[in-house]
């Protein structure tokens, strides 16, 4: 039996396999830490925020409450989490939410309704089309502890942050979403509405209860303005309950909210006037 020749044969059939376990364990590395850095990033000047915020609100004669959770009903979507006491424990596996996200398209867990959520830095005013919101929606995820369930903290710290600009419509339309394209897109591929245009249908994927009401929001000078605007991923535009929404996955922060309500104006102002005297159905 020629033992060195069967550790050569073996070592030519392991290496290329182990080659490829050690590079997809260090891209796995990279992209985490790639993660954390934007996590980082993300929240990176929380304090000075909360500094700056209100007298920026003051400034420009805004009506400004530091915490005010009567403002996430503008993001309350159809899959929520559980309500239970902060800080109390959750039997259970997961953290128990509806099993209506295919309604909402998964908004409701990007936005999570939980008993750490809260809006922060709301302000309220009157302006170009109509009254207008601005907030920072804040949760924490559950953890999970020793004997299989789950808590609820507020830890601002590792809160995940969204900022949120909306201004309200003058009716109810039907639910419609609109974001740039990722990984996680697929997950709903086959609610998602093409138009005709490549590269608006390669980088953003529109999601709606109606498909008339969709495309007439959707219409090619829309598609023009919103590809050529370029924006982030993790920016969302929404139609729901009355409101016109634009959402950015970072906190809200005082230099960002004349690009924020540009955003909201942009989107709110290619919204059709006769989208307010149709009946849409789905």
């Amino acid at each position: 039996m020629n033992t060195a020749q069967d550790d050569y044969t073996a070592l030519f059939i392991m290496g290329p396999i182990i080659a490829l376990v050690a590079l997809g364990l260090g891209f796995m590395v990279v992209r985490g830490a790639m993660h954390g850095h934007r996590l980082k990033q993300g929240k990176k000047g929380l304090e000075t925020e909360g500094r700056y915020l209100p007298g920026e609100a003051q400034r420009r004669g805004w009506q400004y409450a530091p915490r005010d959770d009567r403002a996430l009903t503008l993001t309350t979507f159809g899959s929520v989490e559980r309500a239970t006491p902060a800080g109390s424990p959750q039997p259970g596996s997961t953290p128990q939410r509806s099993n209506d996200s295919s309604q909402d398209f998964g908004l409701g867990f990007v936005f999570a309704n939980n008993p750490t959520t809260a809006a922060e830095h709301v302000m309220n005013f009157s302006g170009n089309f109509g009254q207008y919101t601005i907030f920072q929606h804040r949760y924490n995820d559950a953890t999970r502890t020793m004997d299989e369930r789950y808590v609820y903290e507020e830890k601002p710290a590792e809160a995940n942050y969204r900022s949120v600009f909306a201004v309200r419509l003058p009716t109810v339309t039907p639910f419609l979403y609109l974001t740039r394209r990722s990984r996680t897109s697929v997950d709903f591929l086959s609610y998602d509405i093409k138009v005709e245009n490549h590269r608006f249908n390669k980088n953003y994927f529109v999601f709606g209860h109606s498909r008339r009401f969709a495309s007439d929001i959707v219409h090619p000078r829309f598609v023009e303005w919103i590809v050529g605007s370029e924006f982030d991923l993790g920016t969302r535009f929404v139609l729901h309950n009355g409101w016109c929404l634009v959402t950015f996955d970072r906190i809200l922060r005082a230099h960002e909210l004349d690009a924020g309500i540009g955003a909201l104006e942009g989107f709110r102002s290619h919204i059709p006037d006769f989208a307010w005297e149709m009946e849409y159905q789905g």
